[in-house]
Protein backbone atom coordinates (compact mmCIF):
# COMPACT_ATOMS: atom_id res chain seq x y z
CA UNK A 1 0.00 0.00 0.00
CA UNK A 2 1.39 3.35 -0.46
CA UNK A 3 0.42 6.85 1.53
CA UNK A 4 0.54 9.64 0.44
CA UNK A 5 -0.20 13.49 0.89
CA UNK A 6 -1.99 15.78 -1.78
CA UNK A 7 -1.25 18.81 -1.51
CA UNK A 8 -2.86 21.88 -3.76
CA UNK A 9 -0.14 23.69 -5.62
CA UNK A 10 -1.31 26.94 -5.59
CA UNK A 11 -3.15 27.32 -2.00
CA UNK A 12 -1.31 24.78 -0.28
CA UNK A 13 -4.62 22.90 0.97
CA UNK A 14 -3.98 19.36 2.38
CA UNK A 15 -6.89 17.60 -0.48
CA UNK A 16 -5.49 14.18 0.97
CA UNK A 17 -4.11 13.48 4.26
CA UNK A 18 -1.59 10.20 4.72
CA UNK A 19 -4.52 8.31 3.49
CA UNK A 20 -4.19 5.04 0.79
CA UNK A 21 -3.48 6.00 -2.44
CA UNK A 22 -6.53 3.70 -4.39
CA UNK A 23 -4.92 4.89 -7.43
CA UNK A 24 -1.26 3.72 -6.27
CA UNK A 25 0.77 3.95 -9.28
CA UNK A 26 -1.91 3.08 -12.18
CA UNK A 27 -1.57 5.04 -14.78
CA UNK A 28 -5.25 5.08 -16.49
CA UNK A 29 -7.64 6.48 -18.93
CA UNK A 30 -9.96 8.98 -17.89
CA UNK A 31 -10.55 13.07 -16.72
CA UNK A 32 -7.29 14.23 -15.93
CA UNK A 33 -8.59 17.00 -13.29
CA UNK A 34 -9.10 16.98 -9.56
CA UNK A 35 -10.48 20.24 -8.13
CA UNK A 36 -9.23 22.17 -4.72
CA UNK A 37 -12.15 22.01 -2.56
CA UNK A 38 -10.42 25.16 -0.73
CA UNK A 39 -9.65 27.60 -3.94
CA UNK A 40 -11.25 25.64 -6.73
CA UNK A 41 -8.07 25.38 -8.87
CA UNK A 42 -8.54 22.51 -11.35
CA UNK A 43 -5.05 20.71 -10.57
CA UNK A 44 -3.58 17.90 -13.31
CA UNK A 45 -3.59 14.04 -11.99
CA UNK A 46 -0.74 12.66 -13.47
CA UNK A 47 -2.10 9.14 -13.29
CA UNK A 48 -4.95 9.89 -15.29
CA UNK A 49 -4.66 11.01 -19.06
CA UNK A 50 -7.16 11.36 -22.02
CA UNK A 51 -6.79 9.37 -24.81
CA UNK A 52 -4.62 11.75 -26.80
CA UNK A 53 -2.18 12.33 -23.94
CA UNK A 54 -1.02 8.62 -23.67
CA UNK A 55 2.40 8.10 -25.06
CA UNK A 56 3.88 4.72 -26.25
CA UNK A 57 5.03 3.99 -22.66
CA UNK A 58 1.74 4.76 -21.35
CA UNK A 59 0.22 2.16 -23.54
CA UNK A 60 3.24 -0.72 -22.52
CA UNK A 61 2.93 0.44 -18.58
CA UNK A 62 -0.96 -0.26 -19.06
CA UNK A 63 -0.96 -3.53 -21.10
CA UNK A 64 1.74 -4.90 -19.20
CA UNK A 65 0.00 -4.30 -15.82
CA UNK A 66 -3.70 -5.63 -17.36
CA UNK A 67 -1.67 -8.79 -18.99
CA UNK A 68 0.20 -9.67 -15.93
CA UNK A 69 -2.48 -8.99 -13.37
CA UNK A 70 -5.14 -10.60 -15.49
CA UNK A 71 -2.72 -14.03 -16.11
CA UNK A 72 -1.74 -14.02 -12.28
CA UNK A 73 -5.63 -13.75 -11.49
CA UNK A 74 -6.62 -16.19 -13.93
CA UNK A 75 -4.10 -18.18 -13.21
CA UNK A 76 -5.05 -18.89 -9.13
CA UNK A 77 -9.09 -18.94 -10.14
CA UNK A 78 -8.10 -21.87 -12.70
CA UNK A 79 -5.87 -23.61 -10.13
CA UNK A 80 -8.24 -23.48 -7.80
CA UNK A 81 -11.42 -24.90 -9.77
CA UNK A 82 -9.10 -27.41 -11.37
CA UNK A 83 -8.52 -28.88 -7.31
CA UNK A 84 -12.08 -28.74 -7.12
CA UNK A 85 -12.83 -30.42 -10.26
CA UNK A 86 -10.64 -33.06 -9.56
CA UNK A 87 -11.52 -33.59 -5.71
CA UNK A 88 -15.35 -33.74 -7.17
CA UNK A 89 -14.80 -36.09 -9.84
CA UNK A 90 -11.61 -37.86 -8.54
CA UNK A 91 -9.20 -36.65 -11.52
CA UNK A 92 -5.84 -38.31 -12.48
CA UNK A 93 -3.19 -36.34 -12.73
CA UNK A 94 -3.71 -35.87 -16.81
CA UNK A 95 -6.59 -34.76 -16.51
CA UNK A 96 -6.06 -32.31 -13.48
CA UNK A 97 -3.32 -31.15 -15.49
CA UNK A 98 -5.74 -30.88 -18.84
CA UNK A 99 -8.84 -29.22 -16.71
CA UNK A 100 -6.17 -26.99 -15.27
CA UNK A 101 -5.35 -25.54 -18.89
CA UNK A 102 -9.13 -25.57 -20.06
CA UNK A 103 -10.62 -23.40 -16.94
CA UNK A 104 -7.23 -21.17 -16.98
CA UNK A 105 -7.67 -20.47 -20.87
CA UNK A 106 -11.30 -20.16 -20.67
CA UNK A 107 -11.12 -17.49 -17.70
CA UNK A 108 -8.62 -15.24 -18.90
CA UNK A 109 -10.19 -15.21 -22.36
CA UNK A 110 -13.75 -13.90 -20.38
CA UNK A 111 -11.33 -11.91 -18.20
CA UNK A 112 -9.75 -9.92 -21.05
CA UNK A 113 -13.08 -9.60 -22.97
CA UNK A 114 -13.83 -7.48 -20.26
CA UNK A 115 -10.37 -5.52 -19.78
CA UNK A 116 -11.17 -4.47 -23.17
CA UNK A 117 -14.68 -3.92 -23.06
CA UNK A 118 -14.10 -1.53 -20.34
CA UNK A 119 -11.18 -0.18 -21.98
CA UNK A 120 -13.48 0.47 -24.94
CA UNK A 121 -15.87 2.78 -22.66
CA UNK A 122 -13.13 4.62 -21.43
CA UNK A 123 -11.47 5.54 -24.95
CA UNK A 124 -14.80 6.19 -25.81
CA UNK A 125 -15.55 8.62 -23.48
CA UNK A 126 -12.13 10.52 -23.32
CA UNK A 127 -13.20 10.81 -27.05
CA UNK A 128 -16.23 12.41 -26.43
CA UNK A 129 -14.64 14.41 -23.93
CA UNK A 130 -11.97 15.59 -26.64
CA UNK A 131 -15.01 16.97 -28.94
CA UNK A 132 -15.10 20.01 -26.69
CA UNK A 133 -12.57 22.64 -28.66
CA UNK A 134 -12.12 24.46 -25.11
CA UNK A 135 -11.42 21.29 -23.44
CA UNK A 136 -9.56 19.91 -26.08
CA UNK A 137 -6.99 22.86 -26.26
CA UNK A 138 -6.19 23.13 -22.56
CA UNK A 139 -5.41 19.27 -22.64
CA UNK A 140 -3.23 20.18 -25.36
CA UNK A 141 -1.45 23.09 -23.90
CA UNK A 142 -0.25 20.54 -20.87
CA UNK A 143 0.44 17.60 -23.17
CA UNK A 144 3.02 20.63 -24.86
CA UNK A 145 4.48 21.06 -20.85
Amino acid sequence: MVYITKKCTNCGYVIQNHEVDTNGSSLDIGYPFEECPNCKKYLVNPKRKEINMLTTKDWIVIIFRNAISGLMLCGIIGVLLALLSSKLFNLTDDQSITTWIILTVIICILYFKKIIDSYKIKIHESNERLKDKKYAKLINDIIKK
